[in-house]
């Protein structure tokens, strides 16, 4: 009597990694079990047993990319100056959106709930945006930015940065114009909510 076929952790491994470099490229779309099983020189069948099929892969793939998005959002050098911080967030948030755009839009698109649960992407929005609320809420608490709810600014914050960013890819223009645009973008959101504009 044939046993069946045991998948180790390493295979486990290999699969996501690979559906991730996947869905980087091309979302979700671009996820093909059967590519994705050839690659690792195993089958379909693994991909199921393993994972329990494709929407429950993707589910840990787009995990996956908040974590990372989150790490990268956060990899920054802490001085105390909280004004200094949010700009190192707002480019580091750009930097990764635009390196990973099919993720970043596919995390948070409108049909993005519609495939995989309500958990995306309204739980999605509030992970990628704690870094911000965190360092708006320092801004606040100095009494650098105005006595607002600090999560009603940093949702606003993100919403604009979001905005830009979806823009920028969907025009396609230069890099270097959109450079000096998100900055003065940032600087308009900063003087906005600045208590005393600098």
């Amino acid at each position: 009597m044939a046993h069946p076929r045991v998948y180790d952790a390493q295979l486990r491994a290999r699969l996501l990694e690979g559906a991730i470099a996947m869905a980087d490229c091309g979302g979700a779309a671009g996820v093909s079990l059967r590519a994705l099983a050839a690659d690792a020189g195993t089958s379909t069948n693994a991909i199921y047993t393993l994972f329990g099929g494709k929407e429950a892969l993707l589910r840990l793939v787009f995990r996956s990319a908040v974590d990372d998005f989150v790490a990268a959002q956060r990899a920054f050098e802490r001085t105390g100056d909280a004004l200094a911080e949010l700009s190192c967030l707002a480019h580091n948030y750009r930097r990764w959106a635009l390196r990973h755009a099919p993720l970043y839009h596919e995390m948070l698109g409108s049909h993005a709930s519609e495939r995989r649960g309500a958990e995306l992407p309204a739980k999605v929005a509030g992970a990628l945006t704690q870094p911000l609320r965190e360092v708006v809420g320092q801004l606040v608490d100095e009494g650098i930015f105005w006595h607002f709810d600090p999560s009603q600014i940093a949702s606003s914050i993100w919403m604009s940065w979001h905005g830009f960013i979806c823009l920028e890819t969907a025009q396609r223009a230069p890099r270097e114009t959109m450079d000096a645009l998100y900055q003065i973008h940032l600087d308009t959101i900063r003087r906005g909510w600045t208590h005393t504009p600098l």
